[in-house]
């Protein structure tokens, strides 16, 4: 682990295709879910979860001036490395063991659910696929103590009353657009997103971040 720190250590400065190279050779989606799952190792977590924001970055940017666009060869490396020995499933498992888990404090279960959205989070948008249930409401900081149920792991497009709301389907997840304010919420129509609206606008604010 302590090489792959050393190489891995200017990673936001790789092009794609060494990217690649990485995700095969230094199995660095081995490395993120160990350390992912070990507590003991809670103080190299930040500069890993960086690491995997940047792939999942990858896995959906097609701007023409970003270093960094999504290509087939890609998605290709790291599905096989995620599939291999079902190492996202097993790893989402886990961390959602941990959720459910009692006892840390506060700060500890929050960074708990953090690493299990991003894990997630980039199954996800390989069309990888497992049950998450809605996280419990949380604190709004623009709205005192009110709380608001916040969806955070939605198939497909997220109005409700959309017949792609709820589908696992790879093609339409890369079709997808998404709000522009919190970056999470996605939808396949703007009436979609009009008319979800009302529901995503308090949950957008939490979602969003300070």
């Amino acid at each position: 682990m302590t090489s792959n720190n050393r190489a891995l250590s200017n990673i936001a400065d790789l092009p794609v295709a060494t990217l690649i190279e990485y995700v095969q050779r230094l199995r660095v989606l081995n490395t993120i879910s160990q350390i992912f799952q070990n507590e003991d190792l809670s103080d190299e977590v930040p500069a890993w979860s960086n690491i995997l924001d940047l792939l999942v970055h990858c896995t959906t940017c097609n701007a023409s001036n970003c270093h960094y666009v999504r290509t087939d060869a890609y998605i290709s490396a790291l599905r096989t490395s995620l599939e291999s020995g079902t190492l996202w499933a097993n790893t989402l498992m886990r961390l959602q063991e941990l959720v459910q888990t009692k006892g840390p404090d506060a700060k500890k279960m929050d960074a708990r659910k953090q690493r299990l959205r991003l894990w997630y989070g980039l199954g996800k948008e390989l069309g990888l696929t497992a049950h998450l249930p809605l996280t419990p409401p949380v604190s709004n900081p623009a709205h005192g103590s009110d709380k608001v149920q916040v969806r955070r792991n939605v198939d497909g497009c997220w109005y409700a009353q959309c017949p792609q709301h709820g589908s696992v389907d790879e093609a339409l997840e890369r079709s997808l657009a998404r709000c522009s304010q919190c970056k999470v919420a996605r939808y396949c129509a703007t009436d979609c997103q009009r008319a979800d609206w009302k529901v995503h606008k308090s949950e957008c604010k939490v979602l969003k971040g300070p």
